[in-house]
């Protein structure tokens, strides 16, 4: 069973990048992500070096907290899809009886 775990676990984690990379290569993202850069380069031209600073560590912040939610909400979304899955295992399993 724990070789079973640990497969999950290291598919799960393999998903995880293939996804973000599929989701950055959509039309969306990419023009969501270039007004994004955009408009952070006009903040920090327009800015003095102690706001730049601060500018690039809230970034560096926001960031990091994205990728706490986006990996919860990944792994939330796996674990309620093997739970689905038991369960129609267990339907399937008593109809057949």
């Amino acid at each position: 069973m724990r070789d079973v775990i640990s497969a999950l676990r290291e598919y799960k984690n393999n998903r995880i990048d293939e996804i973000v990379n599929h989701i950055a290569l959509t039309p969306e993202y990419k023009k969501v992500t270039q007004d994004i850069k955009t408009a952070y380069e006009n903040i920090l031209k327009n800015s003095n070096d102690n706001l730049r600073g601060w500018l690039e560590k809230y970034e560096e912040m926001i960031l990091g907290k994205e990728d706490i939610v986006f990996q919860n909400l990944y792994q939330q979304a796996f674990a309620d899809g093997l739970d689905v899955g038991i369960l129609i295992g267990k339907i399937l399993f008593k109809v057949q009886k």
